[in-house]
């Protein structure tokens, strides 16, 4: 196995022998080390908040007099900002101290309830909403739904990270003219560390592309590919920022290229299917919130919802499988025809728009066009 790489004190032609010492076998190994994550992706994130905000309207409609006589008490602000950020573990607290060079604080401790503390945030969200509705006043408010809109984003805001961490920017990941090396890094405890770890790397010289998986503070794997340069001086890059910020540098392979597409399976075309609609539903609601504060008189907060249900789109589209594509005009062309028939619907279902034959066709037409793009062999 290769040793841990500590202090400094390494020439740079002994690190270079060292790292590429590395066998075909003990890259297999390392990669089977590599454990299952726990479940935080978008959809699994964003269906838990829905129905625990459901579970929480039905407790406080069992336990009317309960919540009535208690709904004063829970201040609907505090619980969306504070539960928001119990359930991302603090992953934007974490980002704002990396914008300032201040270390990991120890959030990462909180991963453990991420899921409990959204059970909890999302139903005291509905609890109090049933409980207003219940003394007299609207079910659903302007407030009350930029809250929700803000505390989701907040506890979607890992998922949103680790999507960043391990986008590619390379356009042609297959190439092999570009030099890359993939490493275990030790001691990185949380995404919001990763987040910043990338972005420092990204500012070296002859560092092109960073790709960061993080699974817990033992096993993040790290794949950097070079804009010129060779394997060697992406390893010494690579060794001076894990020295600068205590982290363990261990070797699992060099030059790894970049594989076939990764095929459809039933669960990635579920995932994909799934992205799509909320990605639909944010844009489609966002679009009409900002729709209805500059085109009918609403109140600024419409278009504050608006404007937020429109970044958190931007986000869910980067979610997508590996199976959907690298490229962003493709997926967004496919999206496109979605976004058409889940326009149709908003339209008839919220609008009451009579929707005609035209119509119905153009939209079917629109959902197989996807199918064709999505499912298309390439190579």
């Amino acid at each position: 196995m290769p040793q841990l790489m500590r202090g400094g004190g390494w020439h740079r032609q002994q690190q270079a022998s060292a790292l590429f010492s590395a066998s075909d076998e003990t890259m297999q190994q390392m990669q089977q080390m590599r454990q299952p994550r726990a479940p935080g992706t978008v959809v699994t994130v964003t269906g838990t908040a829905l129905l625990a905000t459901v579970a929480g309207l039905l407790v406080a409609r069992r336990f009317r007099g309960l919540c009535v006589m208690r709904a004063a008490t829970v201040g609907e602000p505090l619980v969306g900002l504070v539960g928001g950020l119990l359930s991302s573990s603090c992953c934007a607290i974490q980002l704002l101290l990396n914008l300032v060079s201040v270390s990991c604080a120890g959030f990462a401790a909180l991963d453990f309830f991420r899921m409990p503390f959204t059970c909890l945030t999302f139903g005291l969200l509905g609890w109090r909403r049933m409980s207003a509705y219940l003394a007299g006043g609207p079910l659903l408010t302007m407030q009350s739904l930029v809250i929700f809109i803000t505390s989701l984003t907040l506890t979607l805001m890992p998922s949103m990270v680790r999507a960043s961490n391990e986008r590619s920017r390379t356009s042609n990941i297959g190439s092999g003219s570009l030099p890359k090396v993939q490493f275990l890094v030790q001691g990185m405890n949380c995404l919001g560390c990763a987040s910043g770890f990338k972005r420092d790397l990204l500012q070296r010289d002859g560092v092109g592309d960073v790709v960061v998986e993080w699974e817990s503070a033992e096993r993040a794997t790290v794949t950097v590919t070079g804009t010129a340069t060779s394997s060697e001086h992406l390893s010494t890059q690579m060794k001076e920022i894990c020295e600068a910020r205590q982290y363990r540098l261990r070797a699992i392979g060099l030059h790894v290229r970049g594989g076939a597409q990764t095929s459809w399976t039933t669960a990635t075309a579920a995932k994909s299917s799934a992205l799509f609609v909320l990605s639909g539903l944010a844009e489609i609601g966002g679009g009409w919130l900002v729709w209805r504060h500059v085109r009918e008189g609403a109140s600024w907060m419409h278009g504050a919802a608006g404007a937020l249900a429109l970044a958190l789109y931007g986000f869910i589209v980067t979610q997508q499988p590996p199976a959907a594509g690298e490229a962003f005009g493709r997926l967004d062309a496919a999206y496109g025809g979605v976004f058409i028939a889940m326009s149709f619907a908003w339209g008839r279902f919220v609008e009451g728009v009579h929707l005609d034959a035209g119509d119905k066709i153009g939209a079917a037409l629109c959902l197989a066009g996807v199918v064709v793009i999505m499912g298309w062999r390439r190579s």
